[in-house]
């Protein structure tokens, strides 16, 4: 059994905790421990199994999965499914460091490295920023923005003119804001899925396709959070707090002169913010544009089920191949599958070929 370091026969852990979620329109389960920082879904026919671990060796989980379903669970398959529980902590047993906790998760185009846990430090801050989560705060923080962006289109020639002038000059100073910047917006999706219930366990840094820097704060207990406007929020907290942030530093550079200091360096945070904005909102890679698109249709994985779909057409199209995976999904699903697969398997084509031919 390749779950080398769960106990046996295996069971769940102590502190796992599940929830229940749509998959689509499906009922799913999230399962996973807030010490270990990894949450799994799970669809009805996971969640049984899961249900049978406890006191059973694996032969009987399987016989008593037949007599319950009529199904057949074969010995290998339950192995594969009891290795993946193990690998994100659900499984009794020793919790060992994976290698993606440092860095690099094997296979994977995103590489990072963990630099602190946050929890406590969120825990004191959304304490006193409660505020901030409230309808008051959100209408008058919108009202700014819509005003900074009109005051920008009324303007729109001389901010270009400034804009682009600074772009040249101080690109480093911009870039050196950006990760700064790009540090308060992972703070902010950390600090909101706390302020709704769920967790940050990590932040850290992160390299996207290995040419891409960014940061990252892990809000994998966001499934924890029942409301599903709430879970919208956490993803989208990063790019509103840095539209936000982009507002009041226009306002200040409309205010100042030009060609002060104070007006040089509210344009450097305005570029910064605002240029980040465009990277993040983007749904074409795991950012949170991606991520705020998963959530909003209730497909998790969106970007591994498109390409496992794709993946299954091509072996049916090309060698005859009978694969269920299409299959298992609806028609809109499919639909779904189909397009942003394509899309998405486009654009990292074209930012891979644009960043190694540069």
């Amino acid at each position: 059994m390749s779950a080398d370091f769960c106990a046996y026969p295996p069971s769940v852990a102590a502190d796992v905790e599940i929830t229940q979620d749509r998959d689509g329109d499906r009922l799913a389960y999230i399962v996973g421990s807030a010490m270990a920082g990894r949450y799994l879904l799970l669809r009805e026919t996971e969640y049984d199994v899961l249900g049978l671990l406890g006191q059973r060796t694996l032969a009987e989980i399987c016989d008593e999965f037949k007599r319950r379903h009529g199904a057949t669970l074969s010995l290998s398959t339950l192995t594969r499914f009891l290795a993946k529980l193990d690998h994100v902590g659900i499984l009794a047993g020793e919790r060992v460091q994976r290698p993606e906790a440092w860095g690099q998760r094997s296979g994977s185009p995103y590489f990072r490295i963990n630099l602190f846990n946050p929890e406590r430090l969120f825990s004191r801050m959304t304490s006193a920023l409660r505020w901030v989560w409230t309808k008051e705060f959100f209408f008058l923080t919108l009202a700014l923005i819509l005003i900074a962006l009109c005051l920008g289109l009324i303007n729109w020639a001389e901010l270009k003119s400034y804009s682009l002038a600074t772009l040249r000059e101080h690109y480093v100073a911009i870039l050196v804001t950006g990760l700064v910047i790009g540090l308060t917006h992972e703070f902010t999706h950390g600090l909101t899925s706390k302020a709704f219930g769920g967790r940050a366990t990590e932040v850290g840094v992160l390299m996207i396709y290995y040419v891409l820097p960014g940061l990252y704060c892990n809000v994998s207990g966001l499934h924890l959070i029942k409301q599903r406007h709430q879970r919208l929020w956490v993803i989208a907290a990063g790019i509103y707090w840095q539209l936000l942030l982009g507002a009041i530093a226009l306002f200040v550079w409309l205010v100042f002169a030009p060609q002060t200091l104070v007006a040089k360096v509210t344009l450097i945070i305005f570029l910064a913010s605002v240029l980040d904005v465009f990277i993040n909102a983007n749904p074409l890679i795991k950012l949170d544009g991606y991520y705020f698109l998963s959530q909003w249709l209730r497909l998790p994985n969106l970007m591994d089920r498109s390409r496992a779909y794709w993946r299954a057409l091509m072996r049916r199209v090309i060698f005859g191949a009978r694969d269920d995976t299409a299959a298992k999904a609806r028609r809109p699903e499919r639909v779904i599958y189909a397009v942003y697969g394509l899309v998405s398997a486009l654009y990292v084509m074209a930012l891979l070929g644009a960043s190694y031919g540069s």
